[in-house]
């Protein structure tokens, strides 16, 4: 298999990242029921969301993002999207970002609690 040379990974990392923050509206995480089932929570994301180093992008959580969860259920997926709703990137609250409780209850706060990182393989 080929490598990437580290100058090349940064640029895709931070073209990404460009991607993500180019429309007139921020990009936000989603949380969903299992399969994309149930919106739970749609969270702003700061801007710029993304800081780079070496090809890898982390999501920026100063100030914490957070917002009011919309419907009840227990969160099993979420995903990034663009100004514009397009799903960029996705994941699960197993591996990815680790909840302290996946049971959302209506009219309460969801706070993203750790940095993605999303890392543009060599």
């Amino acid at each position: 298999m080929a490598n990437l040379a580290a100058h090349l990974r940064s640029g895709a990392a931070q073209s990404y990242s460009t991607l993500i923050e180019a429309d007139a509206g921020p990009a936000s995480l989603r949380a969903y029921t299992a399969s994309f089932a149930t919106l739970l929570a749609t969270v702003p994301l700061n801007e710029p969301a993304f800081t780079e180093s070496g090809g890898v992008l982390t999501l920026d959580i100063t100030p914490v993002p957070s917002a009011l969860i919309i419907a009840s259920g227990t969160a099993a997926v979420w995903e990034i999207v663009d100004g514009n709703g397009t799903r960029c990137i996705d994941g699960d609250f197993v591996t990815d970002i680790v909840l302290d409780d996946v049971n959302f209850v209506a009219g309460q706060p969801f706070n993203i609690p750790v940095a993605i990182t999303v890392t543009v393989p060599p």
